[in-house]
This record gives structure tokens, sequence and C-alpha cells, in this order.
């Protein structure tokens, strides 16, 4: 199933719908294989194995975010609604608009950007309570924001 999915996501130009099947083959598949070479008592070739895992997961990663990217606005509802990282690579894309939007606007400061907690936060060893207005790392800053216990201060939208 895995080779499958890479056949047809290199040979499409839309990203291949991920069904709840097509990911649970691809998985089977991999942990298959990882059982097989743990039991064959041969742990550089499940070394190798899982890099070249790894390495397609990346690359599978970069090719539907940049289809995604791409064709967005025209993919439509049948895509949203069937494929199991439709919501992900969605946020994904507006966690880089908003990261862009940020640095190129001159919005953050030597890398840190203001935000006013919505919840009591605790980052590193110390607690913010609500309402606190604190500059923090952007790329913390926007994961704060999307999970909803933030608000970054001096937004463009």
């Amino acid at each position: 199933m895995l080779r499958e999915l890479i056949l047809k996501e290199l040979s499409s130009k839309e990203p291949v719908v991920l069904t709840k099947d097509v990911i649970d083959g691809a998985s089977s598949y991999i942990q298959e294989s990882i059982d097989w070479c743990a039991s064959a008592l041969n742990p550089s070739l499940c070394m190798e194995f899982i890099g070249i895992v790894n390495d397609i997961i990346s690359s599978l990663s970069t090719v539907r975010l940049r289809k995604f990217v791409n064709l967005k606005d025209a993919l439509g509802n049948d895509f949203a609604k069937a494929s199991a990282d439709f919501e992900v690579l969605n946020r994904a894309v507006s966690l880089i608009r908003r990261f862009m939007e940020l640095s190129l606007c001159g919005l953050t400061s030597g890398g840190k950007v203001a935000v006013r907690f919505r919840e009591l936060v605790t980052l590193g060893n110390r607690e913010f309570p609500r309402g606190a207005t604190v500059l923090v790392d952007v790329d913390n800053a926007l994961l704060l924001e999307l999970l909803g216990y933030a608000e970054i201060i001096g937004k463009l939208s």
C-alpha cells in the first residue's frame, strides 16, 4: 500500500486523498517490515529501513504541502471531507502565512512577538496569568495562538 501511495502521489497533479484505509495499509506495511527485520536480528537493516521510511515521509509531506498550497482553492469539499490530512495541511499553510506576516511586516523584535495570554500558561519555569502581555519567541507564539492560549498583539488581519 505504501508503494501505491508513493506512485499515486508522484504521478498526480493533485494531492492524493488519504483515506483511513490508505493510512492503515501503509502503516501496516511499515510495521510488518520493522517486525520482520527485528525478528531477523539485523539491527543495521532495521535502521536502514527506518531511515528510508523517514525520507519517504519527509518527501511525501513536502510534495503534499506544495500541491495543497498550489491547488487549495480548486480542491473543493470532496478532498476536504475525504482526506485525513486536510485540516493539518490547512493549518500548516495558515501558520506559514502568519509567520511571514509577522516577520515581513515588522511585527517581530529580535525573533520575538508580543502576546496576551487568554489562559494561565506555563512557559519553561515561568507562569503567566490570563491577561499578561509578554514577548515570546515567534514559533512559540504561533503555536500558543493556534491552540487558543494566547493572542498575538499587533495583527494585520
